[in-house]
């Protein structure tokens, strides 16, 4: 997602009074029972930052890239960095992503708008039932 539309976004909340506290290790930085005294509703996210080893012969190839390394360069790419190192584009290639979730999805959506050739997606979890609408 453009960062624009994610920032926008984030104001919005923001101006709705919700408060975020990024980097924050509860337990740690703050007691639960601070935050359960100070708000009536909480929310803790934590997203994936250490990769996975993926279990199989040739995952440490050339072409072959961990999520975190794409999306990561994608983002510095997006906020106008230059010193990226070995660039990572999936422009005119055929991609397979493997795994799914929302890393899994931002890595489909990146590839798709990096101008991949193909997009191609293993999950190891069953396909969604549609619901009815």
């Amino acid at each position: 997602m453009e960062k624009h539309v994610i920032d926008r976004r984030l104001e919005v909340l923001k101006d709705e009074g919700i408060e975020f506290k990024c980097s924050v290790h509860v337990g740690k930085d703050i007691k639960a029972d601070a935050l359960k005294n100070d708000f009536d509703a909480i929310v803790l996210t934590g997203g994936a930052t250490v990769r996975r080893r993926l279990p199989i012969e040739g995952a440490e190839l050339k072409g072959v890239v961990q999520a975190m390394d794409f999306l990561g360069q994608n983002n510095r790419r997006v906020d106008g960095i230059k010193d990226l190192g070995e660039e990572i584009l999936a422009t005119d290639k055929d991609v397979i992503v493997i795994g799914g979730g929302d890393t899994g999805s931002d890595c489909i959506g990146t590839s798709f708008r990096h101008g991949a050739k193909s997009v191609s997606n293993f999950e190891i979890m069953p396909m969604g039932t549609p619901r009815a609408t």
